[in-house]
C-alpha cells in the first residue's frame, strides 16, 4: 500500500513548468487522460527496472509538453493578482521526463514546429539523456520504429493521442506485431461519429475513405447502416423509390465495434473509458491494449510478478483492503465518496487523483 502511495504521489507532485509554448485545448477530461498515463508509466518502469529489457516510451502526438483549458478566468481575486500558472498542466511528454526510474529511450513525435521547439527546451530543462524529438508525420515514423526485429530485447509504452482520426490502421497493425508494446489509444470517437451521417446519402467518398483508413476495413458500413423495411409498391401500384440506408449504430455500438477491431490484432484489449465533454457529449474513448505475445503466461504469473500488466487489469474488490497495486479501472473511476455526494462530473475529474491517493487504504 505504501509503495502504491509513493508511486501515485510521484505523478501528482509533478509541477508543470512554463517552458516555451503552452497549448490551449481540452477540459477536465484531459486531466483524467494525463493522470492515467502518468501513473501507468511509473508502474511500468518500476515493474521492469530489474529486467534485461530496454524500456522505451513513444509519444506519437506529443504536443508541446504542457496545456491549459481555462482561458477566461479573472485576473484578480479577493486576495490579489491570480496566479495563472495554476491553470497550466503537465502533458504526457513532461510527465515522461519525470518518471523514476526513467525510460532508457524516449521518442517524442510531433509535426508542429513551435511544439518541437518547446519539447526540445523541455528535454534540456529536465536534462534527460535519452529523449529525442522527431519532427515528421507520426504514422511514417511509427512504421519505421515499430519493426518487429527491433523489439526483441525491448519493452515499451506507446501513447496515441492524435488530432482527430490521425492514426491509420496499418500503423496499429505494426504496433501489434512488435509483441512488446503496451498501447494507450485515445480514440476520437466524437470525430468518427461526425463522419457517420444519419443518412448514407450524405456519406461522401472522403468520409468513407477516412473511416476505412482508421478502422482498416469497409465492413463497417454494413455494421453501422441498415436499409429500412418498406413496401416495394405504393398505394397506387407504382414502384416505390429506392430506400436509402440509415445509420442505426449508436455511440455505444460504434465503440464496441472499434474494440472488436482492435482485438483482431492485439492480444488483449480492455473495455474503454469514455471521456465526455461539458454537455455530456462523447468525445474520446481511451483504450488500453497489450501486444505482448506472452499474454497467456502473464496471466498465471500476475500474482507473483509486478512486471506483468494483468494485475493492473484485474484487481481486488473495492470493498476490501486493496493490495499494493490497483487495477487499471481504479484509475478511471471516481471514489465512492464523490459519487455518493453527487459531486458534478467536472469536479470529480479534478479530484480523482488526490482522493484516490489520500484514501487508498479505506474500504
Amino acid at each position: 500500500m505504501k509503495r502504491y502511495r509513493r508511486m501515485a504521489s510521484r505523478v501528482k507532485r509533478t509541477k508543470p513548468r512554463r517552458i516555451g509554448k503552452v497549448q490551449v485545448f481540452g477540459g477536465p477530461w484531459s486531466l483524467i487522460k494525463t493522470t492515467v498515463i502518468g501513473k501507468y508509466m511509473v508502474f511500468f518502469n518500476r515493474a521492469l527496472k530489474n529486467s534485461s529489457f530496454q524500456r522505451v516510451y513513444i509519444d506519437a502526438f506529443a504536443g508541446s509538453g504542457a496545456f491549459r483549458y481555462i482561458t477566461d478566468a479573472p485576473k484578480f481575486t479577493l486576495f490579489g493578482v491570480r496566479d495563472e500558472t495554476q491553470d497550466i498542466h503537465a502533458g504526457s511528454a513532461q510527465l515522461t521526463l519525470t518518471v523514476d526510474p526513467p525510460f532508457h529511450r524516449v521518442f517524442f513525435i510531433e509535426k508542429n514546429r513551435s511544439n518541437v521547439k518547446a519539447l526540445k527546451q523541455l528535454i534540456s530543462e529536465y536534462d534527460h539523456p535519452a529523449a529525442e524529438v522527431v519532427r515528421r508525420n507520426a504514422n511514417d515514423v511509427l512504421q519505421k520504429i515499430c519493426r518487429p526485429q527491433k523489439w526483441r530485447r525491448r519493452r515499451g509504452v506507446i501513447f496515441l493521442d492524435p488530432f482527430g482520426m490521425g492514426v491509420e490502421w496499418k500503423t496499429l497493425e505494426l504496433i501489434a506485431q512488435t509483441r512488446a508494446l503496451d498501447v494507450w489509444f485515445l480514440f476520437a470517437i466524437g470525430a468518427l461519429i461526425r463522419n457517420l451521417p444519419a443518412s448514407a446519402s450524405k456519406l461522401d467518398v472522403g468520409k468513407k475513405a477516412a473511416v476505412t483508413r482508421v478502422l482498416g476495413t469497409e465492413e463497417w458500413f454494413n455494421q453501422f447502416y441498415k436499409t429500412p423495411l418498406a413496401p416495394s409498391r405504393t398505394l397506387w401500384g407504382a414502384t416505390s423509390p429506392p430506400i436509402v440506408p440509415r445509420r442505426t449504430a449508436k455511440v455505444n455500438e460504434v465503440e464496441a465495434y472499434i474494440g472488436n477491431r482492435l482485438r483482431t490484432i492485439f492480444r488483449h484489449v480492455e473495455p474503454p473509458k469514455r471521456l465526455r465533454g461539458p454537455k455530456n457529449q462523447s468525445l474520446f474513448s481511451l483504450f488500453f491494449a497489450v501486444s505482448k505475445s506472452e499474454w497467456g503466461r502473464y496471466q498465471s504469473c500476475a500474482s507473483r510478478s509486478f512486471s506483468y500488466p494483468q494485475q493492473y487489469l484485474i484487481g481486488n474488490s473495492s470493498q476490501v483492503l486493496p493490495s499494493n497495486v490497483r487495477p487499471v479501472r481504479f484509475l478511471f473511476l471516481p471514489p465512492h465518496c464523490l459519487k455518493k455526494n453527487a459531486v458534478p462530473a467536472a469536479r470529480q475529474a479534478v479530484r480523482i487523483s488526490s482522493t484516490h491517493q489520500s484514501f487508498i487504504g479505506l474500504a
